[in-house]
């Protein structure tokens, strides 16, 4: 049996689509003060294995409208005041997950790039991509990340490839890092 990762999202969309229609039924069918609609979340939450901000954002729009819908189309249960608070709340929920579920993805991604192993050149230092070309490090990590680097001279480098402005510097300039001998 697949797990849900691995069903591709054609059929995922095939899966929320036919439950989205289901759910409807059943609201209309119903009297309005049962809260049917509260189960199109479990539609939003597909969108954890649909990582795609499209489909989440989708999905809370149409459960809306279709809750929205039903306020009109189901036979009345109670005030239409209740009613229509209780649709109010349950829009809000969708939202509120389907945020959650577009936050929580941007985040899964951001940590898959970041982890992993690096194939890096023992000679030039340069970071092997995803797609097998060469980069320089400092390339590599602004592209993978939202890392901006400079560059600058530790302590001991300045010494070795520019001894004369290490010279000239006043010694009344603590330097940060200390050499150990």
């Amino acid at each position: 049996m697949k797990t849900l990762e691995q069903i591709p999202t054609s059929s995922g969309l095939w899966i929320a689509a036919i439950a989205g229609t289901l759910i409807f039924l059943v609201d209309v069918a119903l009297p309005l003060g049962v809260a049917i609609p509260i189960a199109y979340v479990g539609l939003i939450l597909l969108g954890l294995w649909i990582p795609h901000a499209g489909y989440t954002v989708g999905v809370a729009a149409m459960a809306s409208v279709l809750t929205f819908v039903d306020l009109f189309l189901s036979s009345s249960g109670g005030p239409m005041w209740l009613a229509a608070v209780n649709r109010g709340i349950v829009i809000g929920l969708l939202w509120s997950t389907a945020a959650i579920v577009v936050l929580y993805n941007r985040a899964r991604g951001e940590i898959k790039a970041l982890r992993g192993m690096l194939a890096i050149c023992a000679s030039c230092k340069k970071v092997r991509g995803d797609e097998g070309f060469w980069k320089h490090m400092e390339e590599y990590i602004e592209d993978h990340s939202e890392v901006l680097l400079s560059h600058c001279l530790c302590p001991a480098c300045q010494q070795k490839w520019f001894p004369e402005l290490t010279a000239r510097r006043p010694s009344s300039i603590p330097t940060k890092v200390t050499e150990s001998s």
